[in-house]
């Protein structure tokens, strides 16, 4: 296998190990998956691919930001 093969396969991880990676408690995790995050269940384990791990983590950063709390909120869903 060569060395550029291996840099472009996904990086998997474990919720525990996800919840690590951005610093964000399992229910954050959950709660993000529950909101559309994609992941997979193998055996008795959840996973998360990093790449959207960090996707929905930046977009949770600018919601918060912006006073948005969760990254599936939308304009019509708030309340005002």
């Amino acid at each position: 296998m060569a060395l550029q093969d291996v840099q472009s396969e996904p990086q998997t991880l474990g919720i525990r190990a996800a919840c690590r990676r951005v610093n964000r408690s399992r229910r954050t995790l959950y709660l993000w998956m529950a909101q559309g995050m994609p992941s997979r269940k193998v055996g008795g384990g959840r996973f998360v691919e990093l790449d959207d791990l960090l996707t929905w983590y930046r977009r949770a950063m600018v919601n918060e930001r912006r006073g948005q709390f969760q990254p599936g909120n939308t304009a019509a869903s708030r309340v005002n």
